[in-house]
Parts: structure tokens; C-alpha cells; sequence
């Protein structure tokens, strides 16, 4: 559950992208994620940041990097909530949580230097 929770901090995914991503999708060499959009004119690589690229390293051995359903995910999500009295927190502010670090510079990636608004609305 919390690699499912590092990688939406990490690549700035939604929920149903980050379940629909199957192995195609993932450049390994290049370090890349390639997110089909519905219209390919806005369809995106992503860079993969070294914690993105060592969870999914570790789920190599599964047919696909997350397997979990949305049902089940936000069964374990909100149990998870719970317990760390967290009521409010919705999967969705995972993502804001990479946009905001982003913003300011915070990811592990970025050393310190904010990533341009026009280039995060693009990622985004």
C-alpha cells in the first residue's frame, strides 16, 4: 500500500492512471513513463524519479506495476486513513502533494530548483 502511495508523491499520476499503467509503458532504460491520454495530441512522458524507478523495479515480478483494483485500493486507502486519523485526506491531495513540492523544489529529483509552472501544468 504505501509504494502505491510514494509513487502518486512521486510522478504526480491520477489513481486510474497510475492502475491502468502496464509494463509497455514503462522505459527502463530511458527512465521514462509514457501516459496514453484518450486524445494522443496530450498523451506525455513522464521522467521517473529514482524512488518511482526502485518501486516499480520491485514489482517487476507482477504482471502489472499495480494490480490493485480502485475498489480494493480505496478499501485499504481508507482503512489506512483511519487508523492514522486522517479522515480528510483524499487520494486526489496525494497528487497536489507532488505539485506543491514540485512548485517549491522538494522532490529528491529536482535538488533544490522549482520546476517551471508551465512545464508541471504539462506533467500534470
Amino acid at each position: 500500500m504505501l509504494d502505491y502511495i510514494e509513487f502518486v508523491v512521486e510522478t504526480g499520476l491520477r489513481l486510474g492512471k497510475q492502475l491502468n499503467l502496464t509494463w509497455n509503458n514503462i522505459d527502463f532504460a530511458k527512465q521514462e513513463i509514457y501516459v496514453a491520454e484518450t486524445n494522443p495530441d496530450i498523451s506525455r512522458t513522464l521522467p521517473l524519479t529514482s524512488k518511482a524507478y526502485s518501486i516499480l523495479e520491485s514489482r517487476k515480478n507482477l504482471a502489472k506495476p499495480f494490480s490493485l483494483t480502485k475498489g480494493i485500493l480505496g478499501y485499504k486507502y481508507s482503512k489506512l486513513k483511519n487508523d492514522l486519523k486522517l479522515e480528510n485526506l483524499t487520494w486526489h491531495d496525494l497528487r497536489h502533494t507532488f505539485a506543491t513540492w514540485a512548485i517549491k523544489g522538494l522532490h529528491s529529483w529536482q535538488k533544490g530548483k522549482p520546476l517551471e509552472l508551465a512545464k508541471l501544468q504539462k506533467w500534470l
